[in-house]
């Protein structure tokens, strides 16, 4: 996986690239390269730092930089911004998708604010009924609900939530 963040100056990409690449078991490798014009006008890159990390280090990272993206950074609307990639399509994306996502971004925050009083009302629900099936009842309603939404992060919620309640039969799981 890659990314890149470059500049475009004239007619010549310049900026930096990183390379990250896992060996496939407890080790991950950021490979830091310099982007540059070539005399042929072809881009160059020039490696300038490379670090190897095992895997608890590799999570020691990402969670500093989590923690920097909520505490420290913020968009203009002095809110923090960060995207996560969940698929292992998106990440071959590279920035691409942080643009797709950014599209419907707006929207999705506006509906997701507008409606968390319901988040609110549905984990008190959860808390303390204590009629089972009632429980079970609700979620499959919500699951219903999410697969007829085709909201890809609904029906991902929602086939957790039957897991975790036990709802989803022996001959369905993997």
């Amino acid at each position: 996986m890659c990314f890149r963040q470059t500049k475009i100056k004239g007619d010549t990409k310049q900026g930096s690239a990183l390379e990250v690449k896992s060996n496939g078991h407890d080790h991950v490798t950021l490979d830091f390269r310099e982007l540059y014009p070539t005399a042929s006008g072809k881009q160059g890159d020039k490696r300038y730092a490379v670090w190897s990390l095992d895997t608890q280090s590799a999570v020691q990272l990402a969670s500093v930089l989590f923690y920097m993206a909520d505490n420290v950074m913020r968009d203009s609307n002095e809110s923090p911004y960060k995207s996560i990639v969940a698929h292992k399509e998106k990440a071959y994306h590279g920035q691409n998708f942080l643009a797709e996502d950014f599209e419907t971004a707006v929207e999705r925050t506006d509906r997701r604010k507008s409606r968390s009083y319901l988040y609110g009302v549905m984990q008190r629900f959860v808390e303390c009924c204590t009629d089972q099936e009632l429980v079970e009842m609700m979620a499959v309603n919500m699951a219903t609900w999410a697969e007829q939404s085709g909201d890809e992060f609904a029906i991902q919620q929602s086939e957790k939530m039957l897991f975790q309640l036990n709802m989803v039969s022996d001959a369905c799981k993997n």
